[in-house]
């Protein structure tokens, strides 16, 4: 007998029980499965709810979505999306659909190995499967409704086949269901060499997350102010606003676990929401969580950002997000990049949608999608219509809704009421004007760039600052400023390496050093000086260079394999089979992978005049590669290399970068390189903040540059690169909190 969590009596008793397919499958898998098969029902997905997930040590996973739907009521547009037969103008979503955004999710967004594993090698996309049983349907209804109409499809064939398993009422039988685990490799006799034991414990404890202990937490000593927020009990609903270094963020995550003890009876779980507009802040608040000295289920926490949240709870409500076929777009895991039309219209017709969510209530509520308290960090990142959508559809009759924020990091220009954020909560807002960097000049110079600069647009901030003796003396730490007109990257370089070395920053942690910048491109094109320069490895937010040459590359070698004969192969396949020819081994991929390291070393000691030419050499020399024959080959396509080098270093990545995001460490034990907008909420000792040409695209470069300083604790380079306006009005700023 399989293992059941939870077992059978406890899913028949829960608040929504389940669907008779969903009880039916269950008991058939109860009675079916061999003991080494794990079935999770409605596991915790941090915001995701698949029906069921099947799991086998060292074979794989299976995750089942279950439609009581009588087919008889549907049929398939033009574009293959679900619609009521009677009213063609109803959507709802793929079963298909709905199953695999389960799988994308577990991949980039809920499990540390799965993204990079999948990056590296498409067949560890093989180690999750995904089916529909559709429970009031034999299995030659569901072929007649979603198979057969499309015998002479031959990519949608290939998809199914691909992708998913349909199965009827009829499949549920021992010896049909066995051959269906056979194929997709749960019931092989051998281990599968990609689903290792530690990607079962990962999997595992994320579908059943551990109870976290009271000893697990460490002492923490909040202010008075700090205590205030934390216990408040009079009102359900507040905002809290906070000057820079308050600890806005500690005392979210300390309500969050204060809002699951109010909850909280030996009866009932809590559910608590916490989101954020940066992805990067997911795990920062996770380990805020998880120091608070306090017992609670992890399972009762769900941490996202706001986007995810809604596409996922969409998802969950069987609500496709359909783009006009007019709008259609690139849907490949790389490149999903979205025109600003196509972001415009979601926005409009789903994220901000008031109306739609308000219309899907009841079925919110009937799905146990309400939470108990829904608590929002930078909230002045987020629309007013956000705020409406949560509270009212979202939380539950009395729930808490609490914000936190700081209008003076309003990078995205977002309208304010008066000087302040706009929020549905009506009353006097609780402030945190207590800095943790009192008497730094940090501090000072914050202090300075709202008067000079912010002095028409937002209130200033009031620091309560309890060591007023310290004004009396040299505040601690330091800024420095630097214009550089040109040799950009090699001159960050430089003065990066040279600080590094300095005996009064010895005591500062690498990992406790950032560097900044509202570009990427120049971000990820000193990350890979950097790190082919020195041999460190970095923290970024971003794909490197080798990954998107790997990806482009591994993507053209590969279709071009797959092509008929005939076809001639386009100069990027040649130069990849000439290049790959010059490397020893078997493994496509992996030649791929050391290929991309050599193609952007070489590219690298092209743009700064042969400064790699040593590491390019070794590097050859490590891979067996003849580097005459590749230096031949190089030289000899630089020009149309070049440009197709350009052009893929401009395109997007953002399932990439979203995963990168996702995973951003506090403490990764080497230092950090992220765009600001990225490391908001966050802060490091010594910050290296580059500004470079800007370009507005509805956004506000001051406040972008407030909120790069404000994450500096004790030590703030900024460095400018060439960008002459920004520089008379910043170089004077410094120069007077530094003389003070």
């Amino acid at each position: 007998m399989a293992r059941l969590i939870p077992s059978i009596d406890h899913i028949i008793n829960m608040k929504v029980p389940p669907t008779d397919g969903e009880l039916t499958l269950l008991r058939f898998f109860d009675c079916n499965l061999y003991d080494s098969f794990e079935v999770y029902f409605n596991p915790y997905m941090n915001g995701d709810r698949p029906d069921i997930v099947i799991v086998r040590k060292r074979h794989g996973v299976l995750i089942v979505e279950v439609k009581d739907w009588n087919l008889d009521a549907y049929r398939l547009d033009e574009r293959k999306h679900w619609v009521l037969k009677d009213n063609s103008s109803t959507r709802v979503s793929s079963p298909i659909g709905q199953v695999l955004k389960y799988k994308e999710n577990l991949y980039t967004l809920h499990l540390d190995e799965l993204f990079e594993k999948r990056i590296r090698d498409y067949k560890f996309m093989n180690m999750i499967s995904c089916a529909v049983y559709f429970h009031n349907a034999t299995q030659a209804q569901v072929e007649a409704l979603l198979v057969n109409p499309y015998s002479t499809d031959s990519k949608y064939q290939k998809f199914l086949a691909k992708n998913i398993t349909l199965m009827g009422c009829d499949t549920l039988v021992k010896d049909k269901f066995d051959q269906i685990l056979w194929k997709l490799y749960l019931l092989s006799s051998s281990d599968s060499r990609l689903f290792s034991d530690s990607l079962y414990e990962s999997i595992t404890h994320f579908l059943l997350p551990t109870t976290h202990q009271k000893e697990d937490g460490r002492p923490i000593n909040y202010l008075r102010k700090q205590e205030q927020i934390i216990f408040r009990n009079d009102r359900s609903e507040f905002v809290v606003e906070g000057v820079e270094g308050s600890g806005k963020t500690t005392v979210l995550a300390r309500r969050a676990v204060q809002e699951y003890i109010k909850w909280k009876n030996d009866d009932y779980e809590p559910k608590i929401l916490i989101l954020t507009y940066n992805i990067t802040l997911i795990n920062f608040i996770r380990d805020k969580i998880n120091q608070v000295q306090e017992t609670f289920e992890w399972k009762s926490f769900t941490i996202l950002n706001y986007h995810h949240f809604i596409g996922n709870q969409l998802n969950n409500l069987n609500v496709p997000i359909v783009l006009p076929q007019s709008q259609s777009t690139d849907d490949s895991y790389v490149h999903k990049k979205l025109t600003p039309e196509q972001s415009r219209y979601l926005d409009r017709h789903y994220y901000s949608n008031v109306q739609l969510f308000l219309d899907l209530k009841e079925k919110i509520k009937s799905s146990n999608l309400l939470y108990d308290s829904i608590l929002i960090d930078e909230i002045q990142d987020y629309k007013y219509d956000w705020f409406e959508i949560l509270k009212k559809a979202f939380l539950r009759d009395r729930g808490d809704f609490i914000l936190f924020g700081d209008e003076k990091q309003n990078i995205y220009a977002n309208p304010l009421n008066g000087k302040k954020v706009r929020t549905n909560i009506i009353g006097a807002r609780m402030k945190l004007s207590q800095s943790m960097r009192s008497g730094s000049i940090i501090e000072r110079l914050v202090t300075e760039f709202q008067k000079r600069i912010y002095a028409d647009k937002y209130e200033l901030d009031s620091f309560d600052n309890p060591d007023l003796g310290m004004l009396m003396f040299k505040p601690s730490g330091t800024i420095t400023y630097q214009y550089l007109s040109k040799d950009y990257i090699p001159t960050i370089f430089d003065l990066i390496a040279s600080v590094k070395t300095k005996d009064e920053f010895k005591d500062i942690a690498t990992d406790d050093i950032t560097i900044l910048s509202f570009n990427v491109d120049v971000l990820r094109q000193f990350e890979a000086f950097y790190r082919n320069k020195t041999g460190e490895r970095m923290m970024s937010m971003f794909e490197t260079k080798e990954v998107v040459v790997y990806v482009n590359f591994k993507r053209e070698w590969f279709h071009h394999k797959k092509r008929e004969e005939q076809d001639s192969p386009n100069f990027n396949v040649s130069l990849i089979a000439n290049l790959l020819g010059l490397l020893q081994g078997e493994d496509d991929e992996e030649k791929l992978r050391r290929l991309s390291s050599l193609v952007v070393l070489d590219d690298l000691n092209r743009v700064y005049n042969g400064i790699f030419e040593n590491r390019l050499e070794y590097a050859c020399k490590k891979n067996k590669c003849d580097k005459t024959r590749f230096a031949e080959l190089m030289n000899q396509n630089r020009i149309s290399l070049s440009k197709y080098l350009g052009e893929i270093m401009a395109k997007n990545y953002d399932n990439i970068r979203e995963h990168k995001k996702a995973r951003f460490y506090m403490h990764p034990g080497y230092m950090k390189i992220s765009t600001i907008h990225s490391f908001k909420g966050w802060e490091s000792k010594m910050v290296f903040l580059i500004i470079d040409k800007f370009v507005a695209n509805g956004q506000s470069l001051d406040e972008i540059i407030y909120t790069g300083i404000t994450r500096c604790k004790e030590h703030l380079y900024i460095i400018n690169m060439n960008n002459e306006q920004y520089d008379k009005k910043i170089k004077m700023l410094i120069n007077y909190v530094n003389q003070t």
